[in-house]
């Protein structure tokens, strides 16, 4: 958090509230923890803060849904969770196609 303090001049006001729910919200902090003074790769931390706005007003729900979807998904993979359980693979009724063919064209 004391990184992103710190270089909390770069940023307007909306994106540094997003870098804050990024750190307090999603369990993030580690995208800040390493980043250097203002003056050194700026345009590169505006360009996180600005991805990180995009994503999270894209993503349905935000990314603290992505975070909470991508948590749960790795903690159903090391318990051995098949999310395919019960399914059954099928191949779909299709045509076979010659190239050249009329059908094919």
């Amino acid at each position: 958090m004391d990184q992103l303090k710190a270089n909390q001049s770069l940023l307007s006001e909306g994106l540094y509230k997003v870098c804050i729910s990024a750190i307090e919200e999603w369990g993030q902090g580690h995208l800040f923890s390493h980043w250097p003074s203002p003056g050194t790769q700026d345009n590169e931390k505006i360009s996180l803060a600005n991805q990180l706005n995009d994503l999270n007003s894209q993503y349905p729900g935000g990314l603290i849904n992505y975070v909470t979807n991508a948590k749960k998904l790795l903690k159903d993979s090391l318990n051995g969770v098949n999310p395919f359980e019960g399914f059954e693979p099928s191949v779909p009724a299709g045509e076979r196609l010659q190239t050249g063919s009329d059908a094919f064209n």
